[in-house]
């Protein structure tokens, strides 16, 4: 009956053992299969965070260009047909002491 006893220590000693080895092994497996994930996530969100500072690149090269007086100017004369301001229709406002035009 001690031989049984003891073989059956022996066999739940074994299951415990090989229970703890199996659980190491698949947290190990996860683990590595979430680093994984992780490294094509990183990946994928640097090839993104890239690709918006070129776009961001591009639009301060179209503000810049679009801010630009001559294109303001050009804009200005040739799709709304302005003209600069005659003498006749500048007002001097006397409290500032700047000059407005009445554009109205």
């Amino acid at each position: 009956m001690a031989r049984r006893q003891e073989k059956k220590k022996g066999i739940l000693i074994w299951l415990l053992l090989s229970l703890a080895a199996i659980t190491v092994l698949s947290f190990y497996i996860w683990h590595q299969a979430r680093s994984f994930q992780l490294g094509i996530e990183i990946s994928r969100l640097e090839a993104e965070i890239e690709a918006l500072r070129k776009d961001v690149e591009l639009l301060e090269i179209e503000k810049a260009s679009l801010e630009s007086l001559e294109l303001v100017e050009r804009v200005a004369r040739d799709r709304l047909n302005l003209r600069p301001a005659r003498a006749d229709q500048i007002i001097f406002d006397r409290k500032s002491g700047e000059e407005s035009g009445t554009g109205r």
